[in-house]
């Protein structure tokens, strides 16, 4: 055989090779595989005297035990602070990661906090840590009480003591039950 002809083989062979990378189909990267899927799952935990102190449940639970990752349909949670009154908090997804002990609920976060009157909360995410018994979020935050709101970028929620600590750009309206209204503005401010 010539040396054209190797040449010519070793060009042929080196062309279909790169047609064949370039046809090659790339599939994008899937999701963890998960091992279970659990139905209306439910978690309680307790304080140090064994009372209820807090629960999260869902519709629907995918679980990768391998990873310690857990993702929640319509996932809710619930705690009672010092003072008795009630949190709950939903969303339409969440995903808990057991490394970090922390639940992430996504899309169209609505918290409700059992004051008198209520006291309604929303935010696009949140990040609940159950065992601290805390929530933080860096996203805006829109608290309604009554015909009084206040909207801020940044909150802590301290389930233990009911606090609510707003971190930046906290503005709002409060108005009592006389006819008077006053316009807020803090860089900071802690809610009790």
């Amino acid at each position: 055989m010539s040396r054209r002809s190797l040449m010519i083989i070793i060009c042929f062979a080196l062309l279909v090779f790169l047609c064949l990378l370039i046809t090659q189909h790339h599939e994008p990267e899937s999701p963890p595989p998960y091992d279970a899927i659990a139905t209306n799952p439910k978690h309680l935990w307790t304080g140090a005297d064994g009372s209820i102190i807090g629960e999260i449940s869902a519709i629907q639970a995918s679980i990768n035990s391998i990873e310690g990752i857990v993702l929640l349909q319509n996932p809710s949670f619930s705690a009672i602070d010092q003072k008795n009154r009630l949190w709950h908090v939903n969303a339409e997804k969440g995903s808990g990661n057991e490394s970090t002990e922390s639940l992430l609920l996504e899309n169209h976060v609505k918290i409700v906090h059992q004051t008198t009157p209520p006291t309604y909360l929303s935010t696009p995410s949140i990040t609940i840590y159950p065992r601290q018994q805390k929530a933080i979020t860096q996203e805006t935050v829109l608290i309604k009480q009554g015909d009084s709101f206040i909207e801020a970028r940044g909150m802590i929620i301290d389930f233990k003591t009911g606090n609510m600590t707003l971190q930046q750009q906290a503005q709002g309206r409060y108005q009592n039950e006389t006819p008077s209204e006053i316009n807020l503005f803090f860089p900071t401010l802690c809610l009790s």
